[in-house]
């Protein structure tokens, strides 16, 4: 078992949040997308800081990590919309992106803010959902 904590993000992880997302694109995804596709998907908005700031400022972004290693990141709108969730490769089904799930789904409902929660998962991310109950 894998000693790690989970607390809100702060714009001191952002660099570490976009490394993460990166490598977990190119080296988790790319085993059920093509090499174009995965080019795409890291070009789409072309990754910048502010544009992750300002995704995580408008909504709620919680990050595991261990010894200040970033394990994973998750983020949810108040309307109950789970943006992104992405756990680093080493540390995949070990049930960090399912309790980013559940911290995310807490704030939510500790906060009356909705009961539905919804998201556009990746193939890859399909059977963790289907896991979770996501329909």
């Amino acid at each position: 078992m894998i000693d790690y904590l989970i607390r809100e993000f702060n714009e001191d992880d952002i660099d570490d949040i976009i490394s993460l997302y990166l490598d977990t694109v190119t080296n988790v995804n790319i085993k059920d997308y093509s090499s174009q596709e995965i080019q795409a998907w890291i070009n789409q908005g072309n990754i910048s800081k502010e544009d992750f700031l300002s995704k995580f400022k408008s909504s709620k972004c919680f990050i595991a990590f261990n010894d200040s290693h970033l394990l994973g990141f998750i983020n949810i709108f108040d309307e109950g919309y789970l943006d992104c969730l992405y756990v680093n490769k080493d540390y995949i089904n070990k049930e960090i992106g399912t309790r980013l799930v559940f911290h995310a789904i807490n704030y939510l409902k500790e906060h009356s803010l909705t009961k539905l929660i919804y998201s556009f998962g990746s193939i890859t991310s399909k059977n963790f959902f289907l896991k979770l109950g996501f329909v």
